[in-house]
C-alpha cells in the first residue's frame, strides 16, 4: 500500500473515507476468529499557530459587523481541521453474500479551552479538550450495493471537503479555536461544512462506472430569523460520481445536492415577531394577528447543489470545486446565518481551486484559493443601521508543504492569508502561519 493511500485510509476517514470504509481496511487488527474481526485506527495531530489580524477597515460607518474581531496577534497550540481520531471497527462473517460491519469513531481536540493555564474546569484551563463522537454506524453490502445506517459525514459537500488539502492542515480560524474545537481549514472559504449526521443511505456497488449515493438524514432546525423548529420530513441528500484514467491522465468528477423543508411553530412565529427586526423596533405587536402587520415566512425551503472535478498527471493534481444554494449558511450548514430575520433563505455560493505536486521522497507542495459568499437580502439591507451588517464573503489563500517521514509520520508547514468582507464595503485581513504534524496508525 502506498504512503498516500495508507495515510488517506486513516485520517481522511475522520472526515469521509473512513466513514465508508470496511472495517477490514483498518490499520491494526486487534483480533480475528471465525470470520469476525475487531480492529482500530486513528491519528493525532497538533500545530503551533501564529495569527496576526489587522483592524477592520470600515467603509460604511456602521458600528456593528457580524463576526468582526479586534486586530491583534495570537499564538496558539491546537489541533488542525482534523481532531485526533480514535476509531474501532467490527466485521462479521460474510453470510449469504452480504458483508456486515460497524464503526464507532471519536474526534478529540487537544488544546486548552481558554488561554488560562489554571487546570480549573470552570476557567477552561487544562480541561478544555473537546470530545466529539462523530461516527456510529453499521453497514451491509453485497452485489447490489451497500446500505449504511447511523451517524457519519453527510453526502452533500462531503466530497468537496474530502478533496481539500487543508484537511491535513489548519486553514483559518486558528487564533479563535479557543473553545476546545478544531480550526476551520477551508470551511466557510470554499465550501460549507456538511457535518456528521444520522441517516440511512444507499451506495451503488463499488466499481460502477458512475457511482451513486442517496440518503435521508435527521433534519436540522434552521438558525436565524427567530428559528424554524418544525421538521416534518427528513433531509434528502444525493451524489453522482465517476472517474477513470487515459494515457496516464486520471480524472474524477462529482455532483451532489441537498433539499430540506422546515416550518415555524406558533412559538417560533411569536418569537420572530417579537424580534427587534420584526416587531419591537417597527412598532409591531409581539404576538401576530390579522392587525399586527408582522409578516414572517412560516414555510422555509433550503437546499443546493455542489460539484467538482480533479485531474492528475504524474505528481501533479488539480482540483476545482464549488457550490450554490439557498439557506446553506456561510460555514456550518443550516446554521444561524442560513436565513434572514424575516425567515427568507439567503443565497449562498462558493468555490475553490487547488493544485498539489509530489516532489518525491515523501515531500509535497500545494497551493489553493477559494471563497464563500452570501447575498444580502432586502431585510439585511434595512437592518444595517439597527442590527448589524452581514458578512458578504470570506476568502482564503493557502500554501502548504508537507513531508511524509514514513507511513506513520507527517510534518506540515502552512501559510494562509484570509480576508473577510461585509456588505457595506468593510474588510478585515489576517495572516496565519502554522507548523505541526500527524502521527497515523
Amino acid at each position: 500500500m502506498s504512503k498516500l493511500r495508507k495515510i488517506t485510509a486513516v485520517a481522511a476517514p475522520a472526515v469521509m473515507a473512513l466513514a465508508m470504509a470496511a472495517p477490514s481496511e483498518a490499520k491494526i487488527l486487534l483480533m480475528g476468529e471465525g470470520g469476525w474481526e475487531v480492529s482500530f485506527d486513528g491519528s493525532v495531530n497538533s500545530f503551533y499557530n501564529f495569527v496576526t489580524k489587522e483592524e477592520m477597515q470600515s467603509a460604511g460607518g456602521y458600528a456593528t459587523h457580524a463576526g468582526a474581531g479586534a486586530g491583534n496577534d495570537s499564538s496558539r497550540v491546537t489541533v488542525g481541521l482534523l481532531p485526533a481520531v480514535w476509531g474501532m471497527n467490527v466485521k462479521a462473517p460474510t453470510t449469504g453474500g452480504i458483508d456486515m460491519g460497524a464503526r464507532v469513531m471519536m474526534g478529540i481536540s487537544t488544546q486548552n479551552n481558554r488561554r488560562k493555564n489554571t487546570g480549573n474546569a470552570a476557567s477552561g484551563g487544562q480541561n478544555g479538550a473537546n470530545l466529539d463522537l462523530r461516527e456510529i454506524h453499521f453497514t451491509a453490502s453485497g452485489a447490489s450495493g451497500s446500505v449504511l445506517v447511523g451517524r457519519t459525514l453527510g453526502i452533500y459537500q462531503g466530497t468537496n471537503i474530502a478533496k481539500d488539502m487543508t484537511l491535513f492542515g489548519v486553514g483559518w480560524n486558528a487564533g479563535e479555536a479557543a473553545g476546545g474545537g478544531t480550526t476551520l481549514g477551508r470551511i466557510g472559504a470554499g465550501y460549507v461544512y456538511p457535518n456528521f449526521n444520522t441517516g440511512i443511505r444507499y451506495s451503488s456497488p463499488a466499481g460502477s462506472i458512475v457511482g451513486f449515493q442517496v440518503g435521508i438524514f435527521d433534519p436540522s432546525t434552521l438558525g436565524g430569523g427567530g428559528g424554524v423548529s418544525e421538521t416534518p420530513y427528513p433531509r434528502l441528500e444525493l451524489e453522482f460520481s465517476g472517474g477513470g484514467s487515459v494515457q496516464g491522465v486520471s480524472m474524477s468528477a462529482w455532483a451532489n445536492g441537498m433539499f430540506q423543508y422546515a416550518q415555524r411553530s406558533t412559538a417560533d412565529i411569536q418569537t420572530a415577531c417579537g424580534d427587534s427586526a420584526n416587531g419591537e423596533r417597527l412598532g409591531i405587536a409581539a404576538v401576530p394577528n390579522s392587525e399586527s402587520g408582522c409578516s414572517v415566512a412560516e414555510d422555509v425551503f433550503v437546499g443546493g447543489g455542489a460539484y467538482g472535478v480533479e485531474l492528475g498527471v504524474g505528481g501533479l493534481k488539480l482540483t476545482g470545486a464549488g457550490y450554490h444554494g439557498r439557506g446553506l449558511g456561510m460555514a456550518v450548514m443550516l446554521d444561524a446565518d442560513a436565513i434572514d430575520e424575516k425567515g427568507h433563505p439567503r443565497n449562498h455560493y462558493g468555490y475553490y481551486a487547488q493544485g498539489t505536486f509530489a516532489l518525491g521522497n515523501g515531500t509535497n507542495v500545494g497551493v489553493s484559493w477559494g471563497e464563500s459568499r452570501a447575498d444580502e437580502s432586502g431585510t439585511d439591507f434595512v437592518q444595517r443601521a439597527s442590527v448589524q451588517v452581514r458578512q458578504e464573503r470570506v476568502t482564503l489563500t493557502d500554501v502548504m508543504v508537507w513531508h511524509n517521514i514514513n507511513d506513520n509520520l507527517r510534518f506540515v508547514a502552512e501559510y494562509g492569508h484570509q480576508e473577510v468582507g461585509w456588505h457595506d464595503g468593510a474588510t478585515q485581513e489576517a495572516e496565519i502561519v502554522s507548523l505541526g504534524g500527524f502521527f497515523f496508525w
